[in-house]
């Protein structure tokens, strides 16, 4: 019974994983898709005075993109370690008791990890021990980098677009270059 628990928390961490991949590939792949068809019409010098009209719209869309798949994703990551703390904590739990001749204590001791952990709720003192591993903060951290790269290098991409490229062309942009 606490072999196939165990088996069934490890399937649970993988199915996590591929659930938060297939969100941040399919985010970056919109993203770049959606951004690269875009600049290139607006390359397209009959194109330009249309783009000016809906890149407003187009930035705030994306900022919305951006927010909607971190939402999701930090949920997930969150789930998956819901689940990593209870398999751990169940393991933990298996060396510390199996040895007991009182088989009720050690039910006891390993019926609070017997469950579906990243759908039920928990503790604030568990959820504490999620946020204090050094896991949680490197996934945090890989979650950030694959939403807030790709924006950086919109608004990097898009204040070079406006950078002159001759003395006359800077005073024609003037304050249009978003760095200065």
């Amino acid at each position: 019974m606490v072999i196939g628990e165990i088996q069934g928390k490890d399937q649970a961490i993988h199915a996590y994983d591929q659930i938060l991949w297939t969100i941040r590939s399919g985010y970056l792949a919109i993203f770049f898709a959606a951004w690269g068809l875009l600049l290139s019409a607006y390359a397209d010098p009959d194109q330009q005075a249309t783009m000016e009209k809906v890149l407003p719209a187009l930035k705030s869309i994306t900022i919305g993109l951006t927010i909607g798949g971190f939402v999701v994703d930090l949920s997930y990551l969150y789930r998956k370690f819901r689940v990593i703390h209870d398999v751990t904590a169940l393991m933990r739990t298996v060396v510390d008791y199996s040895g007991l001749e009182d088989k009720e204590t050690f039910r006891r001791k390993i019926r609070p990890y017997m469950r579906i952990s990243g759908e039920i709720g928990i503790s604030a003192e568990i959820r504490m021990e999620i946020f204090r591993s050094l896991g949680w903060w490197l996934a945090l951290l890989a979650c950030l980098l694959v939403y807030l790269t790709p924006m950086f290098c919109l608004v990097v991409g898009l204040g070079l677009a406006n950078i002159p490229s001759s003395p006359e062309s800077a005073a024609a942009v003037g304050a249009a270059w978003p760095f200065s």
